[in-house]
């Protein structure tokens, strides 16, 4: 085991502890998601907003939750910590906050679309397909539907014919040398 004195290293091989040991000396520091209903109302009103400030500006989910932790991390007295099941817990139990979410994802939606049709205006011509083929799918969509007599549906059909072999006579070859019982 290291001295005191002796600074841990990692290239050295020098730490005495486990990483069972490290990992409880700090979960004290480590961050931790409340239960959805711990937050006050202040906390979960700014949670809330930021959140759905980021699905506005077309983030999904996860990464708005991401950005939200490292606000925590950087200003924990005014940002409290939150993970993504606390978000779904608000959006399944609060019907205000999931309607919310659901206009926020519809405006993030159409920034998306902003930015895309920026893109292909200036030249990026995979975007202008994409684009065309998610407004206008009838027409632009490459794939083409077949379809039977008046409209209707293909008749399909299988015919399945069974042939048996014709049996074969097996012929043994014996050694020369050996006895046969007859």
């Amino acid at each position: 085991m290291a001295s005191v004195l002796t600074p841990y290293r990692p290239s050295d091989g020098n730490n005495p502890y486990t990483e069972a040991q490290l990992k409880a000396l700090w979960s004290d520091l480590e961050p931790s998601p409340r239960e959805p209903g711990k937050y006050s109302v202040p906390e979960r009103i700014l949670l809330q907003r930021t959140f759905l400030t980021y699905i506005t500006e077309g983030f999904t989910a996860t990464r708005a939750c991401i950005k939200i932790q490292g606000l925590a991390l950087k200003d924990p007295e005014k940002w409290p910590y939150a993970d993504y099941a606390v978000f779904m817990a608000w959006k399944a139990y609060d019907k205000d906050f999931a309607d919310a979410y659901e206009v926020a994802y519809a405006m993030g939606t159409d920034n998306l679309e902003d930015k895309g049709v920026d893109l292909a205006y200036s030249g990026n011509s995979s975007m202008l397909q994409f684009l065309l083929r998610m407004r206008n799918p009838q027409r632009y969509n490459p794939r083409q539907e077949v379809t039977g007599p008046g409209g209707g549906a293909i008749e399909h059909v299988h015919t399945i014919r069974l042939v048996a072999a014709k049996p074969k006579v097996l012929e043994i070859e014996h050694d020369a040398g050996e006895a046969h019982d007859e």
